[in-house]
């Protein structure tokens, strides 16, 4: 039986049921990433990735404390990929770390063939990878919390980000968070984190607690 083709990478099981509560399969993903190329592209872009791969799909009856057996996460990338992902070693404290990076989208549907269900970007390019020009507030709201709530503390952060002259935009979490994303312009950059962003998420807690 021939693999259907997206975007040039064959997908092998494409009939494997990848998340069971909504029946997608991973030939369902592989052609949702073909139809929001156009934003998902820049996004990952010569960004090292740290991806969880779940080469059995989520089973949620079988999660436990630590998470879902069936899923486990991938921060270096020693491991077969299609040839589109892009390899890349990155200095770190006691070794040479070996990362994929996605640039296009045969790229990304090459991580659907990879089974990667959660792709996770560094929040800067490989190309000046210690000067990180993405800051990105994460909002994890507590069981009880209304997401009316969460969508409140979003806007507040957001105008925080906006009186530093930061343009952010939000992004919805895997889980039931959601998070604010500015870019950083050259103007902002620092070469090590600014001490700055405590006092930031401090102000915010002040105005709203």
């Amino acid at each position: 039986m021939d693999r259907p083709v997206i975007a040039g990478i064959g997908i092998s099981h494409p009939d494997r049921v990848l998340f069971p509560a909504a029946g997608t399969t991973k030939l369902d993903l592989a052609r949702y990433y073909d139809t929001i190329a156009e934003w998902i592209v820049p996004h990952v872009a010569d960004r090292p990735l740290t991806l969880v791969r779940c080469p059995t799909g989520v089973r949620p009856a079988r999660r436990t404390v630590g998470g879902t057996p069936d899923c486990f996460f991938m921060k270096h990338s020693k491991v077969w990929a299609p040839s589109a992902l892009r390899r890349v070693r990155i200095r770190e404290k006691t070794k040479l770390g070996e990362y994929l990076i996605a640039d296009s989208l045969a790229a990304i549907v090459g991580l659907v063939q990879m089974d990667v269900l959660e792709i996770h970007t560094w929040n800067s390019r490989f190309t000046q990878v210690e000067r990180p020009d993405r800051i990105v507030v994460d909002l994890d709201p507590g069981v009880r919390v209304q997401w009316t709530t969460v969508v409140g503390a979003a806007r507040r952060v957001r105008e925080l980000l906006a009186a530093l002259r930061l343009e952010s935009r939000a992004h919805r979490a895997a889980d039931a968070g959601r998070a604010e994303s500015a870019r950083v312009g050259e103007d902002h950059r620092r070469p090590r984190p600014s001490r700055r962003r405590p006092a930031d998420a401090e102000g915010a807690v002040v105005g709203v607690p």
